[in-house]
């Protein structure tokens, strides 16, 4: 069973880019890259097994998929807050 989804990935983390008001001009070259990965899954489907570990590396990196660049520290009360909110 597909699900349709709304946004295609490259949209998708277009739209997750622009949201992210901690990046800095020194991650647009992490950041044009993510774009490309994810123009290439839309477009190659069959390398998504290939690229995918590369692109959530990138996106983790980044601070996408938690909304933290790497090297932020948390604070307790936010450790605290994301065990409770799950």
């Amino acid at each position: 069973m597909e699900t349709e989804f709304e946004y295609t990935l490259e949209e998708a983390v277009k739209i997750s880019l622009k949201s992210a008001n901690w990046l800095e001009e020194s991650d647009l070259g992490a950041a044009t890259q993510a774009i490309m990965l994810a123009q290439t899954m839309d477009a190659m489907p069959d390398r998504r097994h290939q690229i995918a570990p590369i692109l959530i590396g990138l996106l983790s990196n980044l601070g996408l998929l938690n909304n933290r660049k790497v090297g932020q520290e948390m604070t307790p009360a936010e450790a605290l807050a994301v065990l409770v909110n799950g």
